[in-house]
């Protein structure tokens, strides 16, 4: 059976003296053509598997989860970095190891409402 399907498809393949040229370039054309089609529909395929990610604002949110409170003495160091430095929030991560700049930026905008002249 395996010999007999090989023989039939050699067959199809290879051209016969009664074919023409305008035959064989039309058969060419349309395998071609869709072979084409083939490859479209996979890279759709495609490009639909690799766009499942989905993106949500959840995304870009802070992994670490709450903050820890400030105590007293981190509040008192603050102020009085603050007073030194100004509001770069960025330097002042370096006299606060463990918090990022938003905790303490949000902690000065606290602070800023609750004593606004300190």
């Amino acid at each position: 059976e395996i010999e007999t399907a090989q023989l039939q498809e050699q067959a199809l393949k290879t051209p016969s003296e009664n074919t023409s040229l305008s035959d064989i370039i039309g058969t060419s054309l349309a395998e071609r053509t869709l072979s084409k089609r083939k490859g479209k529909k996979k890279k759709e395929q495609e490009a639909v598997e690799e766009n499942t990610i989905h993106i949500t604002s959840r995304t870009y949110h802070n992994k670490q989860g709450k903050a820890k409170p400030w105590t007293q003495e981190e509040t008192r160091r603050l102020l009085k970095v603050l007073q030194q430095y100004g509001p770069e929030f960025s330097l002042l991560q370096v006299f606060f190891p463990g918090r990022d700049r938003n905790e303490i930026k949000l902690k000065f905008k606290r602070e800023d409402k609750k004593n606004p002249d300190r």
